[in-house]
């Protein structure tokens, strides 16, 4: 590794200058940069969406490596480094004891996987291979989209790219609350109800704790909440009672959360009415 950085190895020392002609960033302004993180304590971290590249998995070495070269790794009072940590809580952890509640899954009648960087891809070139998961498949011609529960103008890699892509498809409809940049390029809006708007389950497959969510305000505007949005959507195709299955949001929350409590088999975990009652 030294021999590499101080171009013994190739007669290219890897310095700033180097490293400006790279980024793009100022030599200078490097060297500042890091004068001031060797200065103080520095936590230095990325975001996940970093790995949907090419060599996607280099930045974070490069990360871990500037921690290490700092020395402040496991140093009280913060340095060091961390990843995700929108996401990435409780990796290193133990599994739960049970898993919390959750919809049933069923199975993808396409029974196709796209990864989430190909997503321009797939759009740009319907019917062409591409390998994925140690598996080779052939991408959709997609004419129409609906979006709900993500934003891939948020983490795609190229969003001119994108854009170019998501003009292809006759339709786009997103599903979802906030105005986002994804919903900005839809031709349809469905607007849904945010977590205060509903009643709900609270927790995820991480989360050590399960939460009785009560709605705190009537939806704003036109929201709806995802229930009542594919529920009408189902009538509209014929196959209410299939998706439904003769319950209201009421019921499926009961329903969800008695199943929830059967798979633990545990005294921790209260009836449904004390449950709502102590949140």
């Amino acid at each position: 590794m030294l021999p590499y950085l101080t171009g013994a190895e190739d007669g290219v020392p890897k310095d700033a200058a180097w490293a400006a002609m790279i980024t793009g960033v100022p030599a200078a302004m490097i060297r500042a940069l890091a004068r001031q993180m060797a200065a103080t304590r520095t936590t230095l971290t990325a975001s996940w969406s970093l790995r949907r590249a090419d060599h996607g998995e280099q930045p974070y070495w490069a990360l871990v490596l500037l921690a290490a070269c700092l020395g402040q790794i496991g140093l009280p009072g913060g340095g060091g480094f961390g990843f995700g940590y929108g996401s990435g809580t409780a990796l290193a952890e133990p599994p739960l004891s049970f898993p919390g509640p959750a919809m049933p899954v069923l199975a993808k009648p396409a029974r196709l996987a796209i990864p989430a960087a190909r997503i321009a891809d797939c759009l740009l070139h319907p019917c062409e291979r591409y390998d994925y998961d140690r598996k080779s498949a052939t991408y959709p011609d997609i004419r129409l989209v609906y979006w709900v529960g993500g934003n891939p103008f948020h983490h795609h890699q190229d969003l001119n790219r994108l854009r170019r892509a998501w003009r292809r498809p006759k339709t786009i409809i997103v599903h979802e609350p906030w105005w986002t940049a994804t919903a900005c390029h839809a031709d349809i809006v469905l607007p849904a109800t945010s977590s205060l708007e509903r009643n709900d389950l609270g927790g995820a497959p991480r989360d050590r704790f399960v939460i009785a969510m009560h709605k705190a305000v009537e939806p704003v505007g036109n929201a709806r909440n995802d229930f009542d949005i594919f529920l009408d959507l189902s009538r509209r195709l014929g196959r209410e009672e299939s998706f439904a299955e003769g319950r209201d949001e009421a019921l499926w929350l009961r329903h969800i959360y008695g199943t929830f409590s059967d798979r633990a088999h545990s005294d921790l975990v209260p009836d449904f009415a004390t449950f709502r009652q102590k949140g």
